[in-house]
């Protein structure tokens, strides 16, 4: 039986939700897609390493991805198995536990999981690093922000012309850390690679 049956629906939808996104995006594709997509919203390139579509959809899941992030947090909606006992934490992870940090699919690899963004409590405890994301600033902001990098990924403009106070590298580097918080409970906690 499925030990997570007794869970809300709204909070089996977000988990879900998880691994909807590492379904479509091996951990190394997210994170360069987000980091090129943001290269291109900063400069007065148009971003070249696709079909206009995928920056759409890729944000599109990102958005959802920031939708479960939300839901966690503020539901407390926290797996127990996603955390590491502190009886297993060190300064220093050792090599199994990093090992276990990688999923088996095609194209992934261990130096590419490597979670690189992330701090140690964060690796012990991703929901640290999800809760550091919703933080940073609200929801509804961090939607328009997306908007606004899609617009400006897909245009000759960098997104300073219109908002010059705009850090986009913080914004890059939560998002960043999101994304590896949010693999780590893929990979600690999902009910379909369990099963």
């Amino acid at each position: 039986m499925n030990k997570y049956f007794q869970e809300a629906k709204e909070e089996r939808f977000a988990y879900h939700s998880i691994h909807d996104f590492f379904d479509i995006y091996i951990l190394e594709d997210a994170l360069r897609f987000l980091q090129t997509i943001c290269k291109s919203a900063s400069t007065k390139k148009i971003w070249k390493k696709g079909y206009p579509y995928s920056v759409l959809h890729y944000l599109k899941h990102l958005k959802t991805l920031i939708d479960s992030a939300y839901y966690i947090c503020h539901e407390h909606a926290q797996r127990e198995d996603a955390i590491i006992p502190n009886e297993q934490q060190t300064e220093m992870p050792g090599i199994a536990l990093l090992q276990a940090s990688m999923n088996n699919r095609k194209g992934e690899t261990f130096w590419n999981n490597f979670p690189r963004h992330i701090t140690a409590e964060q690796f012990y405890n991703p929901y640290l690093a999800i809760s550091s994301f919703c933080k940073y600033q609200s929801q509804r902001r961090w939607l328009l922000a997306l908007d606004d990098i899609q617009e400006f990924a897909l245009v000759a403009h960098p997104i300073s012309e219109v908002h010059p106070p705009y850090n986009l590298l913080n914004i890059q580097r939560h998002l960043l850390r999101l994304i590896e918080a949010c693999h780590l409970l893929e990979l600690r906690t999902n009910v379909k690679m369990k099963e």
